[in-house]
Formats: C-alpha cells, structure tokens, sequence
C-alpha cells in the first residue's frame, strides 16, 4: 500500500495513516512468509509535508498501531512469534512498516 499526501494538513494526514494501518488484516504465515508481504507499508511524505511534524507524534501513531496489531494478532488465538517493526528506507524517502511471523532477532537488517 502506498500512501500519497496532499500538501495540505499534512500532519494530521501522515498520523492517521499510521493509525489506519492497525485496521489493516494482518496475514501471519511462518511456512509461507511471502503472504505476510501484504502487511507492508509504505508511507511517503517531503521534506516540506513533514516540516510541522514533531517526531513524537509519528512515535505515538505507531506505538499506538503497534498495540493495535497485537491485539488483533491476540484475538486470531497466533502462539508464535510477531513483530511490528518500523524502518526508514533513505533511499526511497519513506517511512515503512510491516508485521512478520518472526522474533525481533531474526528480522531481515539489524538495528534497534
């Protein structure tokens, strides 16, 4: 999913998203984890569109997401491994997140 932003309340739009995405279904399959690629976000938004942004408002959309997802992944009855995890992807200038049947140790790159 990708996500365009109007220059106008920008903010506002860049938060919701992130909230937007904890009504997403979330597909946890660890015997076939290319199905899990549906749980991907991309968000994008310039330099300009986040010029108004404090970082603690993007830090408590996707905590709250993250409490969002683990609830979900809660009520599907899941016993295995889960993370929510974040990553800026420099390259492409975007935010982006995803849900894998994994442990925080054994997601594809390092980093906290």
């Amino acid at each position: 999913m990708v996500i365009g932003l109007a220059p106008r309340h920008t903010e506002r739009v860049l938060v919701r998203n992130i909230q937007e995405i904890a009504h997403e279904p979330v597909s946890l399959t660890p015997t076939y984890r290319k199905a899990e690629y549906d749980n991907t976000h991309w968000l994008s938004a310039t330099a300009e569109e986040c010029s108004g942004l404090a970082t603690g408002q993007v830090v408590s959309a996707l905590l709250e997401t993250a409490r969002a997802i683990q609830h979900q992944i809660r009520a599907a009855d899941y016993d295995g491994p889960a993370t929510f995890y974040v990553w800026h992807d420099e390259q492409a200038g975007q935010l982006r997140c995803s849900t894998a049947s994994l442990a925080p140790t054994d997601l594809p790159f390092g980093g906290a």
